[in-house]
């Protein structure tokens, strides 16, 4: 089952109400911005630690390309593992068997779901490269 940030319950009313009013499960950099303006004002919306999810701006081709969240704790003393520690129904582990690598690289390669798209540029194709022409017994391409 999979929870989303919404779900969780914020203690903070100013949170909230931003993503109801926006029918949103997730912030975006301008929704954060209107609830504070600063670090210090973000960690004081609530009494307690709390982590937000939001898109990061598209800065660049490899944020858009990604498509993932950000995550934010509430301050810069917070720990993302104690506070996952303390909150285990908004989370779970997945552990994908090593002998399965390569079968998922491959349906990924087939969604086109590759290091030459999550990396645009150079960089991201010679990894790509690395990896097509390495024979699959071998370990990890060397960088």
């Amino acid at each position: 089952m999979w929870t989303t940030p919404r779900r969780i319950a914020f203690r903070s009313d100013r949170l909230k109400t931003i993503l109801n009013d926006e029918d949103e499960n997730v912030f975006t950099a301008e929704m954060l911005g209107r609830a504070a303006t600063t670090i210090e004002e973000f960690g004081e919306l609530a009494p307690d630690e709390f982590v937000a999810f939001f898109e990061p701006p598209s800065l660049d081709d490899r944020i858009v390309n990604q498509f993932a969240l950000f995550c934010q704790m509430s301050s810069a003393a917070a720990r993302r593992d104690r506070w996952l520690t303390a909150h285990p129904q908004v989370w779970r582990r997945l552990i994908i068997p090593a002998r399965l690598k390569w079968e998922i690289r491959d349906k990924l390669d087939q969604a086109n779901v590759t290091e030459r798209v999550l990396f645009p540029g150079l960089d991201g194709l010679s990894r790509w490269l690395a990896r097509y022409y390495s024979p699959r017994d071998a370990g990890p391409p060397v960088e």
